[in-house]
């Protein structure tokens, strides 16, 4: 979802609307199949269900594709959900965790702890390991709305300066001077 998500930043700074629509879709699409991922493995550990359900989505999207009156809009939304529950439920080989998809993982860690916190906190679901705080839920996707913004103001950026990398090399050293700094810091401690 890195790229759907720079790319609703790039269309909404144009003003694309219906793009924005479709990838907007595909991106609820994409946390709603990893919400379901996430009740169906605190129901039953096998992940057989799970995998049932993405073939089901592959199967309807590939008929959607044969269709001829239908808009590609709907086979994007069904492989969305299917791409959110194979992240969830393909992570593992072996005992070894081995993600299949990129940033996409803070939208299902998102997915994953709200629907943990919801169980917990608003339905009595009894705890799982150490619980579930709402902090947990809510990182992940700070995170990616922290990179949705960072996407609409790039675009915005480059839309309107002939220099659009100043401002992301001004942060780079911001980083990297408090990065030094903590450093420092740290080296000053253990002396």
């Amino acid at each position: 979802m890195t790229g759907n998500t720079a790319q609703l930043g790039i269309e909404l700074a144009r003003g694309n609307w219906h793009i924005v629509t479709t990838i907007g879709l595909v991106l609820v699409a994409f946390f709603c199949g990893g919400i379901v991922s996430s009740i169906i493995r605190r129901m039953m550990q096998p992940p057989v269900l799970e995998l049932l359900l993405m073939a089901l989505l592959l199967l309807v999207a590939q008929v959607l594709r044969l269709a001829q009156n239908v808009s590609l809009r709907w086979e994007l939304v069904l492989l969305a959900m299917a791409a959110a529950m194979q992240g969830e439920t393909i992570s593992r080989f072996s005992g070894v965790a081995l993600q299949t998809i990129v940033i996409t993982n803070n939208l299902l860690k998102c997915a994953k702890a709200f629907v943990d916190y919801c169980a917990e906190h608003l339905c009595g679901a009894p705890r799982q390991g150490k619980g579930v705080h709402w902090a947990e839920s809510a990182l992940p996707g700070m995170a990616w709305v922290s990179y949705a913004i960072g996407a609409v103001s790039a675009a915005l950026i480059v839309a309107r300066s002939d220099y659009p990398l100043i401002v992301p090399m001004i942060l780079l050293g911001l980083v990297i001077g408090f990065t030094l700094a903590f450093e420092r810091g740290q080296a000053g401690k253990s002396e």
